[in-house]
């Protein structure tokens, strides 16, 4: 008996770390010790001749979502808000996208004509309130999902599940920033306009990255600008 209560215990054992490591999240770069070539890093962001930038292989203002489901090998969940101030956006969402190991949930802005933003209003009542104040409306119809597969991406969002940055390590993976903003949050915004690139960084280290066209860096980014944070005081190094 008691042989077999060792047993059984050496058995939990081994499952128990079998299972703890397998859902570890895959080892990543930074590091970039691996001999595997990266192309798909959130800091590999080129530029060409006519000043647009390229990452994860979508060119924001030219790139579109049906490039983007080719891409990342997933439909995109799509939605539109209404927000308080009575202005509208769509956005289509990626959960877990994995490129080059790193995991990230992928949000792209999209351009949409104003016509098929008032029919997608009109053909779908279900509205869900946010903590923003705005209205979320998931967009399930197939015949207005298909309507947007040609929609331009104007902003592409990028918010790493694992991945931690600190400031040294931002600077030396993307750069050193044009400017930063730090708001009374506690926040850090790192502005890369040559590169359409604002990277938000909480204290803990958590990290969002907005990438958009270089040409519309400076109007996308000039409400951030004026009144960052929703209107909290910042100061700027």
């Amino acid at each position: 008996m008691k042989t077999f209560i060792v047993a059984l215990f050496i058995g939990i054992v081994a499952i128990t770390t079998y299972l703890f490591y397998s859902m570890q999240p895959s080892p990543l770069p930074p590091g970039e010790t691996s001999q595997e070539k990266f192309e798909n890093l959130p800091w590999q962001i080129t530029v060409d001749a006519a000043g647009e930038s390229t990452v994860f292989g979508l060119t924001p203002d030219v790139s579109t979502l049906a490039n983007a489901e080719n891409r990342f090998k997933q439909q995109s969940e799509i939605r539109l808000f209404r927000h308080a101030n009575g202005q509208q956006s769509i956005e289509a969402y990626f959960d877990k996208v994995t490129l080059d190991h790193l995991i990230a949930r992928i949000i792209l802005s999209l351009k949409v004509d104003p016509a098929l933003v008032h029919q997608i209003e009109q053909s779908t009542k279900n509205q869900t309130p946010t903590p923003s104040g705005a209205y979320e409306i998931k967009i399930t119809e197939t015949a207005l999902i298909s309507a947007l597969a040609d929609a331009i991406i104007s902003v592409i969002t990028y918010s790493p599940v694992y991945l931690r940055l600190d400031e040294t390590m931002i600077q030396e993976r993307f750069g050193e920033p044009q400017k930063h903003i730090k708001s009374t949050d506690g926040n850090t915004h790192f502005l890369y306009p040559p590169k359409g690139l604002d990277i938000i960084r909480t204290p803990r280290g958590k990290v969002l990255l907005q990438y958009m066209s270089p040409g519309s860096f400076h109007s996308m980014t000039k409400t951030l600008l004026e009144t960052p944070a929703q209107g909290s005081p910042v100061t700027y190094e």
